[in-house]
């Protein structure tokens, strides 16, 4: 028997098929289509929202291509050993809140220039006459807006923070300003790299974000993908929780992409 990837191929059969033919046809159908089907869910995690959270697919691994740069650089990437592990080790205070004040001042001027790190990112790739470019840069101006006033909240609340919390802060405050200045550097050819890398696969990046479940879904060429998300640790101002996942993506069977906590790299929120 002939069975073709053509929409009337399953027709010709007059007599009920019998399970195992319409198994097989169910096969056919799905190895027939031009897409694969990925789920991502963001597990369970205590203080974490599951929803919202940014997940973007790449068909291209940007840690190597940032890895690749970092091992051509001019100087060595800063190091500060003994400055994270006492960021790593930190825990937010509930019982004393104003001993804080300055991490949770620092956190929130971090999520709001993460926004626009990510938002910047998302209008290089759109037609500057776009309408949705249009509506993107006025996002953009408005968090401009929102980082200069978290700057300043952040200032106010280091300079009149008192403690080990407030030290710990300011070290690294002076930490990621020194490794910043060195990733413009760095990473400077990182969008020219990454858009040929992009280029050569003939794929583009797919960026969504999770419902209220945790769950996002993409619809996208088989071939490997990179799966990328973070979340900030709600007990740490410091650190997130950061995912590169790798996955093969087919015609035949769905992928299912859990984040775990445990499976996630924990790295300093610079």
């Amino acid at each position: 028997m002939s069975l073709a990837c053509s929409p009337g191929a399953h027709r010709r059969q007059r007599a009920p098929a019998p399970r195992s033919v319409l198994v097989l046809l169910a096969v056919i159908q799905v190895a027939c289509s031009s897409e694969a089907e990925l789920e991502v869910r963001l597990l369970p995690q205590p203080g974490v929202s599951p929803a919202g959270l940014d997940v973007t697919a790449l068909p291209v691994n940007p840690d190597a291509l940032l890895d690749s740069l970092a091992a051509a650089a001019r100087s060595p990437r800063p190091a500060f050993p003994e400055l994270e592990r006492a960021m790593e080790a930190f825990r937010t205070g509930s019982d004393h809140p104003d001993s804080t004040s300055a991490l949770h001042a620092t956190s929130a001027w971090q999520a709001v220039r993460d926004s626009l790190e990510t938002l910047a990112g998302q209008l290089r790739t759109l037609d500057r006459a776009s309408l949705a470019y249009r509506e993107g840069y006025q996002r953009l101006r408005a968090l401009y807006e929102r980082l200069g006033q978290r700057a300043a909240e952040r200032d106010r609340a280091l300079e009149s923070g008192a403690g080990p919390e407030r030290e710990l802060a300011l070290r690294a405050e002076r930490a990621a300003d020194s490794l910043r200045q060195w990733e413009r550097v760095a990473y400077a050819d990182f969008p020219a790299r990454l858009e040929a890398a992009l280029r050569q696969t003939g794929r583009d990046v797919q960026q969504a974000t999770t419902d209220s479940t945790g769950a996002v879904r993409f619809t996208l060429t088989p071939g490997r993908w990179w799966i990328q998300a973070r979340v900030r640790d709600p007990e740490n101002p410091f650190v997130e929780h950061y995912w590169n996942v790798p996955v093969t993506l087919t015609r035949l069977v769905p992928v299912a992409v859990p984040l775990r906590a445990r499976s996630a790299l924990l790295r300093w929120r610079h």
